[in-house]
């Protein structure tokens, strides 16, 4: 191989990957970027979250009013257009929930509540019940009306409805220590 040939094809190779790499470097990816508000589908409801991270075609959520331990990596597949439930259905979001149980005392005349522990929904579709010294962990699907269908764990087969007051629910399932509780959202 001659050197003029050597010279020209090394020139050719150098003038090739420069070329690559500028144009790599220009090309803008499409979507979404940091800052943007989504709705994020998840168990069958959408819910409000920003856009923290980008990786690619990834991005890390934080949904609305939760906990950055709920944060999560999706894909725009997830990414929802209409989040709205039927006129007078208040859905569930991720977070913690205090469940109390009522009972009307016929001596004093008034209703007792006892509180019965705290339910978590996590964004990935998991429950836990912390009313016991260890929790008890389940999963959970949302279904129709955005009621909530519970499997596993101590709550195995219950169901939690929504009220039609915001984020606050019904529970009933076949271990239930009275009628049904009524769950709202914790303090923070």
């Amino acid at each position: 191989m001659t050197f003029m040939r050597l010279f020209f094809m090394c020139h050719l190779f150098l003038f090739s990957v420069l070329s690559l790499s500028v144009s790599a470097q220009t090309t803008k990816p499409a979507g979404y970027k940091v800052g943007d508000q989504v709705d994020v589908a998840w168990s069958g409801s959408a819910y409000k979250a920003k856009i923290l991270k980008v990786d690619g075609e990834r991005y890390l959520v934080r949904y609305e009013g939760y906990d950055p331990k709920n944060d999560e990596w999706v894909r725009t597949s997830r990414f929802h257009s209409n989040s709205k439930l039927p006129k007078g259905v208040s859905k569930i979001l991720p977070g913690k929930y205090i469940c109390f149980s009522d009972e009307y005392n016929q001596t004093t005349g008034m209703t007792e509540f006892t509180n019965r522990g705290s339910l978590i929904f996590h964004p990935n579709g998991k429950y836990e019940y912390l009313g016991y010294k260890q929790p008890s962990i389940g999963t959970y699907t949302v279904v129709a009306n955005g009621v909530i269908r519970l499997k596993g764990g101590y709550m195995d087969g219950g169901q939690a409805t929504p009220m039609p007051r915001p984020n606050k629910f019904y529970l009933v399932f076949p271990n239930i220590i009275g009628n049904r509780w009524s769950c709202e959202p914790a303090k923070k």
